[in-house]
């Protein structure tokens, strides 16, 4: 639903305020006989030296979760009904006066007025007394103050859509409405980079666990989860825990330990920014804590797909630089401000270090060793690192010949004379992937033959996988990675030509001079990469990973299905294996990611973790899918990579507390536009779900024909629909005799369960 608020006044005598909004749907038809709203109302209090600016809620209340939890001080809205003027208007009028809400403060004081607000429309739970309370009661600002900035928000749901509006005014301004919202700090698109309830309109959000999903503006939000608001279920009498915007935003994001709202724990949300996985990362000795970084993400974000509104004043995309606050600062960092630098009493001091021209400003102190849309600045000593290959070329004997180069800071890199004091080359290197013919599965349950795959598989490649049970390393492997030679191998510098006058190398033929590399005589999808990490000053940096088809050639990149832009509106920068080497290159991570590739962990069952482990697809889709649908699925995606020992890339990998921020069902979130629809090509692999038939000791006996695949159908879909129902689905509509799956038949394009028109909303 959409609508606004069209007229705000304030009965001088009485102090009440009386609200006029429209409610439209989306095809903007008014919407009658709606009833369930909820009205909120607050002020504006400007900045002192010893707190921030701040919404104060005049609607409060006491609220007790339950008979052993603390009772505390909450901001609540008015639920009445409004009065419906016309079709589709509706006027409200707010039994809490503004004027006199400072001389109860908060329902259940005992002093609050008589009437309705006392009980159907606001609630209590007793008067506040605690050690805690009193000195939050006595700082409580509620004053009605005509000259300052209010607002006013509802929230209602109305036949099972959402619908929020929020307006600013100056009561003395009265009728006059502020157009703009006031005090954006955060706006809607930033928060909607990753919780956007539609990816085609990032300005309204979805939280599926929080108040219903029924508040999707952060104006509206604001109006209650100010300084005056705390949670029942984490409080105690003698400490109060805040839930104001700032505190449990940063908090949450900042996965702190032991912090629960209502009785739910963030500490293990994991954001996605930063080191993956929500872990910690260490990059060349320092410590990177998801959310403590990319401030402008959620403050200004500057991503290719987010567009800020118009309308913002220039102040409030800077303030989270420009208004330094030791409330902000310590909802993250536990800093002892009495004695930080002698002492810090107040916010007064606290820009001399971290403006802009201090020693320490906000975005350098929270730096990372890559420049991406919201953490333009490096940290000191880092610098900006680029791939590039200008074209590949194949002899006679199906050698590659690769033109490239490596950029610095924009200044090419002569590999010949590296600063060795500052700059090495690390872990940086080459790969060939390519595609060969797949041969008949020896049970046709398996898949078909496919004589042009339309994905890597690196068939006949020596590059192989050691597979392990649990801790026993197994001595078996498979042979499904591309080819790889190390910029550091012993020749390969040496053996280069150049570098030219634009700083490009040409390659031996083979690339690797010491044992010279070919595509198979039969592969397709021929390509070169080059990826992974410089090392400069002592942090280990990489570029996007470069990647290159055949010069002249047709069809020798996979398809392109995701947009890395996309990816990046959440997690910034895509930097897995070490959160240095494979980045910002979705296509490229197929190349290794492939349906040959299963978890290289053949152990199953519950570890000393308590949690579930199995073989699984690693191929790009069916990870990625899973990782992300973590919430939906029956079956935790967890499996040990490798050696169950953590380091390298290898160990246990967690995935089933991912929690996806956004709406799952939304595909172009994600993916590009036309690539959602039922995969139906006899091209498309068959992904290997279990390797374990096919691996052996010696790369000549290694037989692909033998392990257990799953359709492309199945492998999507699965990804998210795992339960019995819908495995006894894929499987009744997949032919074992043929190797075919009938899926296109009811979900094709066009059909009646067409999985583009299913998951639109």
């Amino acid at each position: 639903m959409d609508g606004a608020i069209t007229a705000v006044s304030i009965d001088a005598a009485t102090g009440i305020a009386t609200v006029t909004f429209n409610v439209r749907s989306a095809a903007g038809v008014p919407v009658t006989g709606a009833t369930n709203f909820e009205f909120t109302a607050a002020k504006l209090i400007p900045a002192t030296n010893s707190r921030p600016a701040r919404w104060q809620s005049y609607l409060n209340r006491s609220v007790q979760l339950n008979a052993s939890s603390a009772r505390v001080l909450r901001a609540v809205g008015e639920r009445r009904v409004a009065t419906e003027v016309e079709p589709g208007v509706y006027r409200y009028a707010f039994c809490t006066s503004l004027t006199t809400a400072a001389t109860f403060k908060y329902y259940g004081s005992g002093t609050e007025p008589a009437g309705s607000c006392n009980t159907a429309a606001v609630g209590r739970s007793g008067v506040l007394s605690s050690a805690a309370a009193l000195p939050i009661l006595a700082a409580l600002d509620l004053a009605y103050a005509p000259d300052a900035v209010h607002r006013i928000g509802i929230a209602g749901r109305i036949a099972g859509s959402r619908y929020n509006a929020v307006v600013d005014f100056v009561p003395a301004q009265l009728p006059a409405l502020i157009t703009a919202t006031s005090h954006q700090v955060v706006t809607n698109e930033s928060c909607g980079a990753c919780h956007a309830a539609n990816s085609s309109n990032r300005s309204k959000l979805e939280f599926a666990t929080i108040h219903g999903n029924t508040r999707y503006n952060v104006a509206l939000c604001a109006t209650c989860h100010n300084p005056g608001t705390f949670d029942s279920g984490s409080s105690t009498d003698a400490a109060w825990t805040p839930i104001d915007l700032t505190t449990m935003v940063h908090k949450i994001h900042s996965s702190v330990p032991g912090y629960s709202v209502a009785g739910v724990d963030f500490s293990h949300v994991t954001y996605p920014q930063n080191a993956p996985f929500g872990g910690v990362s260490t990059i060349g000795g320092f410590v990177e804590v998801p959310g403590v970084v990319n401030c402008r993400s959620c403050h200004d974000n500057q991503s290719p797909k987010i567009t800020q509104p118009a309308t913002r004043a220039a102040a409030d995309k800077t303030a989270w630089i420009t208004n330094v606050t030791q409330q902000a600062c310590n909802t993250c960092h536990a800093v002892n401000f009495s004695a930080h630098f002698g002492n810090q009493p107040d916010n007064t001091l606290c820009t001399q270090c971290h403006s802009a021209t201090g020693s320490a400003p906000i975005p350098a102190v929270h730096a990372t060793p890559y420049s991406t849309p919201n953490n333009p600045e490096l940290r000191a000593g880092a610098m900006k690192v680029e791939y590039q290959i200008a074209s590949l070329t194949v002899n006679a004997s199906n050698q590659p010949v690769v033109r490239f180069r490596v950029l610095v800071d924009g200044t090419p890199l002569n590999l010949r004379t590296l600063p060795t004091a500052t700059i090495s080359v690390g872990s940086a290197n080459l790969k060939m992937a390519w595609s060969k013919p797949m041969a008949q599965p020896l049970s046709l349950a398996n898949g078909p033959a496919i004589a042009q795959p339309l994905d890597w598989n690196n068939l006949g490649s020596t590059a192989g996988r050691t597979y392990w049970n649990d801790a026993t390393n197994l001595g078996l492997q498979a042979y499904d990675q591309p080819q790889t030679v190390n910029l550091s191998a012993a020749g390969f510098i040496a053996s280069l030509t150049g570098p030219d006058a634009d700083g490009y190398f040409t390659t031996v033929a083979g690339i690797n001079p010491a044992a010279p590399m070919a595509f198979p005589a039969d592969a397709r999808l021929k390509a070169v990469a080059m990826e992974s990490f410089l090392t400069i000053n002592g942090m280990n940096i990489s570029g996007t990973a470069a990647l290159k088809g055949v010069d002249g050639a047709t069809s020798t990149l996979r398809r392109a299905i995701v947009d890395i832009d996309s990816c990046n509106t959440c997690h910034e920068r895509i930097g897995f294996h070490s959160n240095a080497g494979r980045a910002n290159n979705t296509e490229y991570c197929a190349a290794c990611h492939n349906p040959e590739v299963s978890s290289s962990n053949l152990f199953a069952g519950v570890r000393a973790d308590g949690k579930l482990y199995s073989q699984k697809s690693n191929n790009f889709k069916e990870m990625i899918h899973s990782i992300h649908a973590a919430g939906v699925r029956t079956i935790p995606f967890n499996f040990i990579r490798g050696n169950p020992v953590p380091g390298g890339g290898n160990g246990p990998m967690v995935f089933d507390e991912v929690g996806y921020p956004g709406r799952l069902a939304d595909c172009a979130a994600c993916h590009r536009p036309g690539t959602t629809a039922m995969p139906d090509n006899a091209g498309y692999g068959w992904s290997v779900i279990d390797a374990q038939p096919s691996l052996v000791a010696t790369a000549a006996a290694f037989d692909p024909r033998v392990s257990v695949r799953q359709g492309p159908g199945a492998g999507t879909c699965g990804s998210c629909h795992d339960g019995q129902a819908s495995r006894a689905h894929y499987a009744i509509n997949t032919a074992s005799e043929i190797g075919a799956e009938s899926c296109s038949v009811c979900h094709g394009p066009g059909k009646p369960n067409d999985p583009v028109s299913a998951h639109a909303r």
